[in-house]
């Protein structure tokens, strides 16, 4: 089965390889507006689909979806349950809404929410960012309920994170918001994961290990170390230093941006009817012949690369 995109066939195939690549480049990434980039070429590229068929669409929204939840990851959960001033300086830096900055938070918390939806998602009701915000908020209020119970029972913010698979953060803003009372930590509980984190943090091992042999989540643990002023583990310096530039993310980055602009320039249609303004397109070619040039050698060295 294909689909017919400005009278050019592209198959479904194509579409899945085409937003996989832009999946693969949103998860290395660091940068909420190049991640938005991305989210409105993906939309741009979901506007042709819905004008000649409703192959794909699905398999697109499922892009967005992605995207929008690795911005909530960058976002960071709110300060102290909703930081005006964080979010106005987040709003300013990224461009983004209130309710888009508290819906990207929402998916980031709940990554398994946003699969579950796209898994049961298809062209005919393809994962749209709604349909993944129902489903938290049906979910969040039974975990809601469980971390009050779990509270109850003695146990510790850490200890409930563990149970309810939310970070540590999340769970502690929960029970401050509604005045709820975790229980305490023994004092040697306490020493034993103290000399436990210690002896594998000297032993080179970096906090997804300390986090998988001490039997918790990686998240929970992070804050903990946070909470208790403790140094990180010189491993995680270690992992930091040795990152270098990834040329293959650059090379491919540049490709997806050339398919972009391809679905832009087939927007816009035919030119001579398009009513260019006639003061701007000399200075248009004048940088496009740059452009070329460097486009062209670049072609030219991947091509010989292949011979």
């Amino acid at each position: 089965m294909s689909l017919v995109v400005a009278n050019e066939p592209s198959s479904l195939a194509e579409v899945d390889t085409r937003m996989r690549s832009i999946e693969q480049m949103a998860e290395q990434s660091e940068s909420i507006p190049e991640i938005l980039d991305w989210a409105n070429r993906a939309a741009a590229f979901k506007t042709y689909l819905t004008r000649t068929s409703k192959d794909g669409r699905a398999r697109v929204d499922a892009a967005s979806r992605r995207l929008e939840l690795r911005i909530g990851v960058l976002l960071g959960p709110s300060q102290n349950g909703g930081d005006r001033k964080t979010d106005q300086f987040t709003r300013e830096v990224t461009d983004l809404a209130p309710n888009q900055i508290n819906a990207f938070r929402q998916m980031a918390e709940h990554p398994d929410i946003v699969e579950a939806v796209i898994a049961g998602a298809d062209d005919s009701k393809p994962p749209s960012r709604s349909w993944v915000l129902r489903k938290i908020k049906a979910q969040t209020s039974g975990e809601h309920a469980r971390m009050s119970e779990l509270a109850a029972e003695g146990l510790t913010t850490a200890e409930i994170a563990d149970r309810v698979g939310k970070t540590y953060r999340a769970v502690n803003q929960y029970l401050t918001k509604h005045h709820i009372e975790p229980g305490g930590q023994t004092r040697s509980n306490m020493d034993d994961r103290l000399k436990s984190y210690k002896k594998l943090s000297a032993e080179g091992h970096t906090l997804d290990q300390i986090a998988e042999k001490l039997g918790v989540r990686r998240n929970s643990l992070a804050e903990w170390v946070r909470q208790n002023a403790l140094p990180r583990p010189p491993a995680e310096g270690s992992v930091a230093r040795t990152r270098r530039l990834d040329n293959d993310r650059i090379v491919n980055e540049t490709v997806l941006g050339l398919e972009g602009t391809v679905v832009a320039l087939k927007l816009a249609g035919n030119l001579a009817d398009a009513g260019l303004n006639p003061d701007l397109i000399e200075g248009w070619v004048t940088s496009m012949n740059a452009s070329m040039t460097a486009l062209t050698r670049f072609h030219k060295q991947l091509k010989e690369m292949t011979q």
